[in-house]
């Protein structure tokens, strides 16, 4: 399928399906393929997860991975994307994007790309999630676009939701919380993104949280980086929460990523947040 094409991007390309999680919420289903090639590199990643029906209140993530010629196996390349919160009786969920300064090339060498799969952990036994992938390539000024190699989650352990973070009230900031371990890699962009993965908190609710990074258990972050507004309405699957932009940066190796927050109201609220950083 061929898609409007940004400016600076010669070309567009995207692939769509479905994958089915383990019987266990918290082991990865089998990879399913989406696409078998495409027709160049690609330097810009946009994804858009949903929910499929499962019946059963439901949480999600979904990974994103490629093949090539002579590959065993697929390799992940975005681990643990936030499919989002889904109640029993919802027959569908929003899909919000997610956009990442990607290189994925259209071959490995002399290795084509033979395949770009996905795979999801769902709360319920072999839920499934739905996913579309738009790549875009042909960069005419790839001087001033910067492009990793991966990306990886933070804040995202065995659950399907992410890291719980009590808010501050009447927009006063409440205290940070860790997201994740200490980082392995710098990272040279970062995506923050919230999710209330089980109940129904009430209309017309805003919040907002901050990223920062500092030293681990030290109750500051150090340096605030990024941020990310958003409204909660009846509930996730209804809409409200919107996609984070990618935000360019400069973390270095060993760094401990925290959040905090707060919110319009005067009683706390705890909301879920998880990072990917770019690598």
């Amino acid at each position: 399928m061929i898609l409007n094409t940004p400016p600076n991007f010669a070309w567009a390309y995207a692939a769509s399906g479905t994958c089915t999680g383990s019987t266990v919420s918290t082991e990865f289903g089998s990879w399913t393929s989406i696409a078998t090639s495409i027709p160049g590199n690609s330097d810009l990643v946009i994804v858009h997860p949903g929910l499929v029906s499962s019946g059963t209140t439901s949480n999600a993530v979904l990974d994103i991975g490629t093949k090539y010629n002579g590959d065993s196996d697929y390799t992940t390349i975005i681990d643990k994307l936030l499919v989002g919160w889904q109640a029993a009786s919802a027959t569908s969920t929003t899909m919000r994007p997610y956009v990442f300064p990607l290189r994925i090339p259209a071959a490995r060498g002399s290795n084509a790309l033979t395949n770009i799969g996905i795979r999801c952990r769902h709360d319920a036994s072999a839920g499934t999630v739905l996913a579309r992938v738009q790549l875009y390539g042909g960069n005419s000024n790839p001087e001033y676009f910067w492009v990793g190699t991966g990306v990886e989650s933070q804040g995202i352990g065995t659950n399907n939701y992410g890291t719980s973070v009590v808010s501050g009230t009447t927009w006063a900031m409440g205290t940070w919380t860790d997201i994740g371990s200490a980082t392995t890699r710098p990272y040279r962009a970062v995506v923050l993104i919230a999710a209330n993965h089980n109940a129904t908190v009430g209309s017309g609710v805003d919040n907002m949280g901050l990223l920062g990074y500092g030293v681990s258990g030290a109750g500051t972050a150090g340096r605030t980086l990024a941020s990310y507004e958003h409204r909660i309405t009846v509930s996730e699957v209804g809409g409200g929460f919107h996609s984070s932009p990618y935000q360019l940066c400069n973390i270095p190796e060993g760094a401990q990523l925290s959040v905090t927050g707060t919110r319009n109201l005067g009683t706390a609220l705890t909301i879920d947040y998880a990072v990917w950083g770019v690598y």
